[in-house]
């Protein structure tokens, strides 16, 4: 289930978006309620928002472009971790291993 729905402030262009705007409307997401967090809007700054925003929850977040780069890297047989930094590695690495190829 969709526990809720929040939109960036302002949107003209996903491409011009700032990863302040991506943290702002995140904070406004009450956690209590979910189990994860899907950031959707491709081209939005997600990699930095996830690892910024990582240090305010222990939610798991997860975006299209980070699961596809995920999913392509373990296609063609590297370790997805192996890409990033390790903040980011250890909020993601639950989510990198319990895909399937």
């Amino acid at each position: 289930d969709v526990a809720q729905v929040i939109a960036v402030a302002g949107v003209v262009s996903v491409y011009d978006v700032e990863v302040g705007a991506v943290l702002d409307a995140l904070r406004q997401l009450d956690l209590s309620r979910t189990e994860a967090v899907l950031l959707t809007g491709t081209g939005m700054p997600t990699f930095h928002a996830i690892e910024s925003f990582g240090d305010e929850t222990s939610q798991p977040l997860i975006s299209p472009n980070f699961a596809a780069g995920a999913w392509v890297l373990k296609r063609i047989g590297a370790d997805p971790s192996a890409a990033m930094s390790s903040a980011l590695r250890s909020r993601m690495g639950r989510l990198i291993s319990a895909t399937n190829g």
